[in-house]
């Protein structure tokens, strides 16, 4: 699938982070960018020794206009974090978009913990919580389409955008696969992600995603042909964006 662009680019890109609790064990740190008329000088985000920073604004007030933006949720890999997807949500701001991507508790490459990276149908729910995060922040709320949100994964990332979207995860199918090609690393992730756990079979699906993007995305031997063949899944012909 993919989003059109806006033919211009808005002046600058504005940055925050926000924590979100929900009164529950996973809290979530979401990164969001936005566009931005502050002129306030840009700082550098999200640098390391692979990646180059973005030049954001910190906290700058939302670009002051009547125009709401279609809002995109990014979901990184295993082992990764939104900093690994800084490039690509800068990017999306700078076109018009606003991007929001929650860190996945337990598969980041600065906190591995099996007892939330066994959990893996939670991390769509991670995805609902940010855009439920976003419905009531207090000053991007007002600036969003919600009925314009579509969602962007790289590789275990992608897999979590897809059964967000509406792809189901078969777990036997999943086992049957990896008895035949079990020299791949998904199948010796098994206990660590929990890729036995019947949960994983449910229907995760949010409807309040319209369009979604997969990158590289992993454990697709999981997915059921039948759900794949979903309109949803194989064209964005009706998408609103």
């Amino acid at each position: 699938m993919s989003f059109p662009f806006f033919n211009y680019a808005y002046s600058n890109v504005g940055f925050k982070e926000i924590y979100y609790s929900k009164e529950d064990s996973r809290p979530l740190n979401i990164a969001i960018w936005y566009p931005t008329n502050n002129q306030q000088r840009a700082v550098a985000i999200g640098d390391n020794a692979v990646f180059y920073g973005s030049k954001v604004i910190p906290n700058a007030a939302p670009l002051s206009n009547y125009h709401k933006h279609p809002l995109i949720v990014i979901s990184h890999g295993y082992g990764g974090s939104w900093q690994s997807l800084n490039w690509l949500a800068y990017e999306l701001a700078d076109k018009g978009y606003i991007v929001a991507a929650p860190n996945h508790p337990g598969t980041t490459y600065f906190n591995k913990n099996i007892t939330q990276s066994s959990k893996l149908w939670l991390r769509p729910q991670d995805l609902s919580k940010t855009i439920d995060a976003l419905q009531i922040d207090e000053i991007l709320a007002n600036h969003i389409d919600m009925n314009k949100i579509s969602s962007i994964g790289h590789s275990l990332g992608g897999w979590t955008v897809a059964v967000l979207a509406g792809a189901r995860f078969d777990t036997d199918l999943f086992k049957q696969d990896c008895t035949i090609n079990s020299h791949l690393k998904a199948c010796q992730l098994v206990s660590e992600l929990g890729l036995d756990n019947p949960q994983l079979n449910k229907n995760m699906s949010d409807p309040r995603i319209k369009s979604f993007i997969s990158l590289d995305a992993g454990l697709v031997r999981g997915f059921t042909a039948d759900s794949l063949n979903d309109p949803r899944q194989k064209s964005g012909k009706n998408s609103p964006l």
